[in-house]
């Protein structure tokens, strides 16, 4: 167990139950506050003044949500399916990091890890096919989602959550499905159903990019 992990269960506080859709904090919030998703999924985003947004990533259960070297929060976090999170103090934690060189460690290789994340994912967006897109972000679901019995993973975001967070439109995300069908490397059972089929074909498209 990592220090900051063994630090959360210490300190667990009361638990909050959100609504789909419902937002957990907004960009610009005061980061005062972090979370930690117990259930569910979360979208974390920004919303750009055009009324367009761009979804940075999706929180999965045992991911921190709004731990972020600044005073306010960069990113809005919003439900994408009924949620559970426990929130903590950033104060508290960063009084206790100051006395504890373990726990501090782990602060920042977080900090780094998201970075080394968002960088990963800009370069995705700025060099890539809407089928690479597609591939690296099912690679990536099928590693964090549980798998059905046979094999298969649901996605537990919409489509159109899909398109904003590729930087594509849904129907280009449909004809990259498609694609990726067509040439044997996934199959779906269902609209957001997934069967990878060729896994090492999949890295290697991806990898081209």
């Amino acid at each position: 167990m990592s220090a900051l992990h063994a630090r959360l269960v210490v300190s667990t506080g009361a638990a909050r139950h959100m609504a789909r859709n419902e937002t957990i904090f907004d960009q610009d919030d005061r980061s005062d506050r972090f979370f930690k998703l117990i259930a569910g999924t979360v979208r974390l985003c920004r919303h750009l003044p055009s009324g367009r947004r761009q979804i940075v990533e999706f929180a999965m259960p045992g991911d921190l949500i709004g731990l972020v070297d600044n005073p306010y929060q960069t990113l809005a976090a919003e439900a994408v399916t009924p949620a559970t999170v426990i929130g903590f103090s950033r104060d508290g934690l960063e009084h206790s990091a100051s006395g504890e060189p373990a726990l501090r460690s782990d602060i920042c290789v977080l900090y780094l890890e998201k970075l080394r994340d968002t960088q990963r994912h800009v370069c995705l967006l700025g060099h890539s096919s809407a089928k690479q897109r597609l591939a690296a972000f099912l690679l990536r679901m099928a590693d964090r989602l549980v798998p059905r019995p046979d094999g298969s993973f649901e996605l537990p975001m919409p489509r159109l959550d899909v398109a904003d967070h590729l930087g594509l439109t849904i129907e280009t995300v449909s004809r990259a499905v498609g694609a990726l069908k067509k040439d044997g490397l996934v199959c779906s059972t269902a609209a957001q159903r997934f069967i990878l089929c060729d896994t090492a074909a999949l890295r290697a498209l991806v990898s081209e990019a």
